[in-house]
């Protein structure tokens, strides 16, 4: 049976970092190693677009060696590039890296990519160099608010639509896209950015939510059957700054059950931002980022076809990238966890009153995961949530009076309107500083709703 090929992208300097620490992550988490190679070419300098004889191909792949990963970065900024070219598992890569002359920076404005491509047909021709290996998945990721990122999104798009770049016409299970997408925090997004010789300002928050900014553009590109986008992982850097201060359960009360309640449920039943704004506080990108890449963890895990035994789902060896694409099809996906270290960590939860039930109190303990989740989340645009265990006591799974319980509290909490709602196990964590991990991916139609409200709240 052929391996399974992942094409990943760094888009911008937002994309860039990210995937760096991501992939940095899972490689020191031993779920992704490198892969042989016979290649003896030296390193090449950066700045030009390679040519069609260089190697392209994988450079990783999942510890289990049934997954092959190729990553290539792109930006318009020369310091990002080189500062993520030169970490070591990238130093000898530099055919997988291009910068895109004549720019520094594109300063929120994607209309100066597509001038770049316009110009130089070189960096499409690079782009499908790297495609010449038919991926199964390709996941870009970048930020929807930045010039070069979503604009580097947008040709990409482009490519697959008009010039077939995964060569998916006449397939009946093509390769499948799934964006890993940033939006950024209010502030950032009521910048203004501009191109004076072209006539063009704007705020950021409009590049994520004009008529032609990126929310509209992956909606339209997400919609039927035969869309180029098959779902997409969106992350809020807000969002993920509370989640990363929630899991520091104790600290001046903020992470208790109630108050996470009390912050969040108003934005998803109301979208009432005023208590989320006032517990948000100050915030910093490195702890969103950290928040990002504990949340998104089982989307790698089941892409990476349990690399090292970690499943998720009792199936045999979990879900896999197939049964990933298949939850979510049409939906964008909202990441959230926690990690509760011990017992008495988890009893500073609910310093207010610990539910009198233990199935009961998995229940509030799944809910609170969901309520801290990683973008904003209209209730009316809910899909689906999927709940993803992992505990000390559950050596065996989740028992089903456990999911039963979780179910049913998920189902009648008010606002939630979810059509479909599961509870699966996961098995092969090792962690001997955990007692429970929870994770929630949640499925939803639209976010255009929940992020204008964001932006606008006052």
């Amino acid at each position: 049976m052929a391996n399974t090929l992942l094409k990943w992208a760094g888009l911008g300097g937002g994309g860039l970092k990210l995937s760096e620490r991501i992939i940095t992550d899972l490689k020191n988490g031993g779920y992704l190693v490198e892969k042989q190679s016979d290649d003896s070419s030296g390193p090449r300098e950066p700045g030009s677009f390679g040519e069609a004889e260089e190697d392209y191909g994988p450079y990783l792949q999942s510890y289990s060696s049934h997954v092959d990963v190729s990553f290539y970065g792109m930006d318009s900024d020369v310091e990002t590039l080189g500062d993520v070219r030169s970490i070591p598992i990238f130093e000898n890569k530099r055919q997988h890296f291009a910068l895109l002359e004549g720019i520094k920076g594109a300063g929120g404005i994607h209309e100066r990519i597509k001038r770049n491509f316009d110009v130089d047909p070189d960096i499409s021709d690079w782009i499908h160099n790297h495609f010449e290996n038919q991926p199964d998945i390709f996941t870009p990721i970048c930020s929807l608010d930045g010039g070069t990122g979503f604009g580097l999104f947008r040709e990409h798009m482009k490519l697959i639509e008009k010039e077939d770049l995964l060569n998916r016409k006449g397939l009946s299970d093509p390769p499948r896209v799934i964006p890993l997408v940033i939006t950024p925090t209010r502030d950032t997004g009521n910048d203004t950015v501009s191109w004076p010789e072209e006539n063009i300002e704007r705020t950021r928050k409009e590049n994520v939510l004009s008529d032609k900014g990126a929310i509209k553009e992956i909606n339209r590109r997400m919609g039927g059957s035969g869309g180029d986008i098959n779902s997409t992982m969106i992350v809020d850097n807000n969002f993920a700054a509370f989640n990363s201060i929630c899991s520091g359960a104790g600290q001046n009360g903020r992470a208790t059950y109630n108050k996470v309640f009390d912050t969040v449920m108003p934005v998803i039943v109301d979208n009432d931002y005023k208590e989320f704004y006032t517990q948000l506080g100050d915030s910093t990108r490195k702890k969103a980022d950290q928040s990002i890449i504990k949340s998104t963890y089982p989307m790698f895990m089941m892409l990476l076809r349990a690399p090292t035994g970690v499943q998720f789902g009792e199936e045999a060896y979990g879900y896999d990238h197939n049964d990933f694409a298949g939850h979510f099809d049409g939906n964008y996906i909202i990441p959230s966890y926690l990690d509760i270290s011990t017992l008495t960590r988890r009893n500073e939860l609910f310093e207010d009153g610990r539910p009198d039930d233990e199935n009961r109190e998995m229940a509030f303990l799944s809910f609170y995961t969901f309520l801290t989740s990683c973008a904003p989340i209209n209730g009316n645009q809910i899909d689906n949530i999927k709940v993803y265990i992992w505990s000390k006591e559950y050596q065996d799974g989740v028992p089903s009076a456990v999911s039963e319980e979780i179910i049913n509290f998920f189902e009648g909490a008010k606002g939630v309107n979810a059509t479909d709602i599961t509870v699966d196990s996961v098995s092969g964590i090792n962690d001997p500083n955990s007692h429970t991990k929870i994770w929630t991916l949640t499925g939803v139609d639209d976010m255009n709703p929940a992020l204008e409200e964001k932006f606008t709240w006052n």
